[in-house]
């Protein structure tokens, strides 16, 4: 298996900044495309007199024109698929926060299925997303690094707000404000130092054992 992967937009901790997204596509193939897309590109390169190709530099009609002829050489070569993964930045503040203030193993109210198990992680995250107003996730997103806990609370604080002004009463509005409760009068389970001192005793005595991959190479 071969794959192609190529990146856009800024990854770094800026995550509120005009680039929203951060998507990463990748074509995956079962043989070597290579030298049939160099075949496509060299002779372009070469009439341009550039070393590499800047997608910027080039009208539409010519990327048109390439991604047909490079989509031709790959359909020679043999069977291939294209994967995109799409990330919303500033959804890492709400998975960041479900992270700290969840853990069954730091929070004394949470009940362990509430974060280990998938989907009931993923619904603490989009209630807590619809939640999360800018400046809720710009304090929590300043505030994490630097261990600032008051600064974490105060986001803590921000989105409850926001889920009292919706007058749900759903089970899962239950358990996010008993969370936020606990984190409030025990914000020194909430440290980055004592999250680090827990994960460490949590690989010192894990039992699992390594899951090996099954799948053999390629030839």
């Amino acid at each position: 298996m071969f794959a192609y992967a190529e990146e856009t937009g800024n990854s770094g901790r800026n995550i509120f900044d005009e680039n929203e997204y951060f998507r990463l596509g990748a074509i995956l193939t079962v043989n070597d495309i290579a030298p049939a897309v160099d075949a496509v590109f060299t002779p372009l390169l070469a009439e341009k007199s550039i070393d590499r190709f800047d997608p910027s530099h080039w009208s539409e009609e010519e990327l048109a024109k390439l991604g047909h002829e490079v989509l031709d050489a790959i359909e020679c070569v043999g069977p291939w698929a294209f994967s995109l993964t799409e990330i919303h930045k500033p959804y890492m503040a709400t998975t960041k926060l479900v992270d700290v203030i969840f853990v069954a193993e730091g929070n004394e109210r949470v009940l362990d299925f509430w974060y280990f198990e998938e989907v009931y992680r993923h619904i603490l995250c989009l209630t807590i997303d619809r939640a999360m107003s800018l400046p809720a996730a710009e304090q929590f997103w300043e505030s994490y690094p630097l261990d600032d806990v008051d600064g974490i609370i105060k986001s803590l604080d921000l989105v409850a707000e926001e889920l009292r002004a919706t007058g749900s009463a759903r089970a899962v509005h239950k358990v996010i404000f008993e969370a936020f409760q606990f984190a409030r009068f025990n914000p020194d389970k909430f440290t980055l130092t004592h999250t680090m001192k827990r994960k460490r005793v949590r690989r010192k005595h894990s039992k699992r054992p390594r899951i090996r991959s099954a799948v053999p190479d390629c030839p």
